[in-house]
């Protein structure tokens, strides 16, 4: 396991994964046009977003927690890079995203000034619209779950990238790298074209072989295993590393004795202590990186 996976540099992560249940939150909503439709609307996006998946569908499953069974049919949807999800639920077209998600598709958006009275501090921001009319305002916070938040932690530190497959336009670099404090250049995000790529190689089954390591299936087991592995695998470079220098160093010591005739000064104290320094260096060195 630590010879196959200590090479790795990237883990990709579903937006899901990192913002399961209860880590984004539902701050408040802000309807237009009539109650009727408002309703419907929400009920429609409810139902695309249980077939998309992601960090919203908990956020959705708040809102409509005694409709389920009345959800309406999806028929298809696609997800635009950045801007958010476009789908068609019984015969209509639904639209979850951010502001230039409305722009894109030419709807009419709200002013500027109303929309920056629900984003202050770090809330963030997802309009529903049905067909040509923008029904909802969600006012949403997202926050880091702690365990999560130590192993990418720990990713960073062990040199590995994690890249965030998403159809949630809030999930940008800047939120990742901020929530989980994390540098930015440790983070990618996969959307559009490249998450759909990165799904359809998630979801392939795999044919049966032996496995090298095991985890329960969570997310943060899996990312601990990784940077255990690459942390084990640099640690054993080094250590073989100080045990060749110990070699080479100990021929060299004796060589240069030899020409000077001054290798009876070699006592079997000092090849003693000489072995227990490097021998000490090897105990101790792994519990420092560990």
């Amino acid at each position: 396991a630590v010879e196959r996976l200590g090479d790795v540099n990237a883990v990709i992560a579903d937006a899901g994964e990192l913002f399961p249940t209860g880590t984004v939150k539902l701050d408040g909503i802000k309807t237009f046009g009539a109650r009727v439709f408002s309703e419907e609307a929400i009920m429609a996006a409810s139902a695309l977003m249980r077939e998309v998946g992601g960090p919203l569908t908990g956020v959705f499953d708040q809102v409509i927690s005694e409709n389920e069974d009345v959800l309406p049919q999806v028929e298809k949807f696609t997800y635009e890079s950045g801007a958010g999800v476009v789908g068609r639920v019984d015969g209509r077209t639904v639209y979850i995203g951010n502001r230039g998600l409305l722009i894109n598709h030419r709807l009419e958006a709200p002013s500027r000034e109303e929309e920056t009275q629900y984003a202050s501090g770090s809330k963030n921001l997802i309009y529903i619209a049905v067909d040509a009319q923008v029904a909802a305002l969600l006012v949403l916070s997202y926050a880091a779950d702690r365990r999560r938040k130590n192993e990418l932690q720990r990713l960073e530190d062990s040199g590995i990238s994690v890249l965030v497959r998403t159809t949630d336009p809030n999930v940008t670099v800047a939120l990742v790298s901020r929530l989980f404090g994390i540098d930015s250049a440790s983070v990618g995000i996969l959307d559009g074209p490249l998450g759909e790529t990165a799904q359809s190689l998630i979801g392939e089954t795999v044919p049966r072989a032996d496995a090298l390591a095991a985890t329960k299936g969570r997310m943060e087991s899996l990312m601990s295993l990784v940077a255990a592995c690459v942390e084990q695998k640099r640690t054993a470079g080094i250590l073989v590393a100080i045990q060749t220098t110990a070699a080479i160093l100990g021929f060299v010591l004796v060589a240069a004795l030899s020409c000077f005739n001054s290798v009876s000064t070699l006592s079997a104290l000092i090849l003693f202590v000489y072995q227990l320094f490097f021998v000490a260096v090897l105990t101790v060195l792994p519990r420092f990186r560990r």
